[in-house]
């Protein structure tokens, strides 16, 4: 008889194979999960108790035939991710090693490489504050171990370093950029940037301000920075 194993959905979310069939929970009560299929065009259903290891009503019939070959698609997406989390290793080199012992009769439901690259992307790109809601500290330096956040508190970051500083005091003509908002999440969120032209006409970014309220400007920021 087939055992309920336990998965993990690439968002965390828990779900249960069995016979061949993912099945992902669609609610929950205080004595047990209500779980369906995971193709949506099914309407088999079955629940289990609150640790999923056993079924209290088994499952109804499914009107497609098991998939079985989509668990190493999952267990690929979720090391994947827990490596780009956990290791300095390039995003090729992440997807290489954990495609080496994918299961060939698995590969047609992989993604493209793209989007699993993608996806490591966007784990790295993830950086929560701590518990006072600062940034953390791999988003404070540069690749060079400069200090890269001149002030910080709760309405106004300001990123720059001091030799950024040094570079614009050497110069006399300089350009503020407009703001964008860029997140709905805090509000209105903007970036505002400093250029220096110098003798070669280019533009180098130099300072950096994002802020979430919609007055912000430079003028009543500046006197911030410490030239």
């Amino acid at each position: 008889m087939s055992q309920i194993e336990k998965l993990v959905s690439v968002k965390g979310k828990p779900m249960i194979l069995y016979e061949g069939y993912i099945y992902t929970v669609e609610r929950t009560s205080t004595t047990k999960l209500i779980m369906r299929c995971q193709n949506r065009d099914c309407k088999a259903r079955c629940h289990t108790n609150l640790s999923m290891d056993a079924f209290i009503s088994p499952p109804t019939s499914h009107s497609h035939a098991p998939q079985p070959d989509r668990v190493p698609v999952v267990q690929l997406k979720n090391e994947i991710k827990a490596r780009a989390t956990t290791t300095d290793e390039s995003t090729s080199t992440i997807l290489h090693s954990a495609l080496r012992t994918f299961p060939l009769s698995a590969a047609g439901e992989l993604p493209r490489n793209e989007s699993l690259m993608l996806m490591i992307r966007r784990q790295r790109t993830v950086g929560k504050v701590d518990a006072d809601g600062r940034l953390p500290e791999k988003l404070r330096k540069t690749y060079r171990d400069e200090d890269f956040i001149l002030h910080e508190d709760e309405n106004l970051i300001i990123f720059t370093t001091k030799t950024n500083l040094s570079i614009l005091k050497r110069h006399k003509h300089w350009f503020a950029d407009g703001t964008f908002k860029v997140s709905d999440q805090l509000s209105v969120s903007f970036f505002s940037h400093f250029f220096d032209a110098g003798m070669s006409r280019r533009l180098l970014p130099i300072i950096y301000i994002a802020c979430n309220d919609e007055q912000c400007s430079y003028s009543s920021r500046l006197w911030l920075i410490d030239w």
